[in-house]
């Protein structure tokens, strides 16, 4: 099993194994309920968890139904597995697209569709030159909590309040983390720097440890016959988004644990 088919299976059996949990575990539905009411979350009695249908949803991947008012909440679900935490995906689109959302200046555009066509000729390349760095540090930070709102919500806000990552590194000792994803993205946009790798990775940055990467999708393109790893067409020239969950759950609970609550399985 390749490194991605095996991550979406890690994340399917966590998904079905927190939807059981949800459903049959009475210890951890009264911690999700008391967790979720200092969120201003009130969850009927009668609350259960299921999968999105047909993936009507493309970030929520548990639905909560339903609250005392009867409204559906969605969860989106990290999962961390290897003892050395690494990045995990959160979005990845087409450059085009990206520029209608964040009104992209056309220099802007160049520099980014230069930098994923270099690094698609010769994966060592540097992504973002120096020379560009400080014009595409400038868009990222103006642009910066519409970014974060795109790469965790997209349009799916009425309905998408939770932020989960579940850390299973300790098969003994399992922790489902979970956080109110607007009040998240907001101390995120607000308190976030915009920094550069050695390699021209473009970093969000907190307190200097680097918690979202922005960079080429990437793949060796030998699945994908009708384009040319160098044809701007080819998905592998998408630009993608990474994050480290833990270091995320680590920077909430020092500066923001009114935002963030934890629910330990054994």
């Amino acid at each position: 099993m390749v490194k991605g088919q095996e991550e979406a299976r890690i994340g399917l059996d966590a998904e079905e194994e927190i939807i059981s949990m949800i459903n049959t575990n009475k210890d951890a539905r009264n911690e999700l309920k008391e967790c979720l009411a200092n969120f201003g979350i009130n969850l009927g009695e009668n609350f259960y968890a299921i999968k999105p249908k047909n993936r009507e949803f493309i970030k929520t991947d548990i639905l909560l139904c339903c609250t005392k008012d009867n409204d559906i909440i969605g969860i989106s679900l990290k999962t961390v597995k290897k003892t050395k935490e690494g990045f995990h995906q959160i979005d990845r689109r087409r450059l085009e697209e990206w520029k209608k959302i964040l009104d992209m200046q056309d220099d802007v555009y160049d520099i980014f569709k230069e930098s994923i066509l270099r690094k698609a000729k010769n994966r060592n390349a540097e992504f973002i030159k120096k020379d560009d760095q400080p014009k595409i540090k400038d868009f990222i930070k103006k642009n910066l909590p519409k970014i974060l709102k795109e790469i965790f919500v997209r349009n799916e806000e009425k309905v998408l309040k939770i932020l989960a990552v579940y850390d299973i590194r300790d098969n003994n000792k399992k922790t489902l983390y979970l956080v109110d994803i607007s009040q998240f993205i907001e101390k995120l946009a607000s308190e976030a720097d915009v920094s550069f790798s050695k390699n021209g990775i473009i970093q969000i940055v907190i307190n200097n440890t680097p918690i979202i990467t922005i960079q080429r999708k990437g793949g060796n393109g030998q699945h994908v016959k009708k384009y040319k790893k160098t044809d701007w067409e080819h998905p592998g020239n998408q630009l993608q988004f990474k994050m480290k969950p833990i270091s995320v759950v680590k920077f909430l609970k020092e500066n923001a644990k009114e935002i963030t609550c934890t629910i330990d399985i054994t």
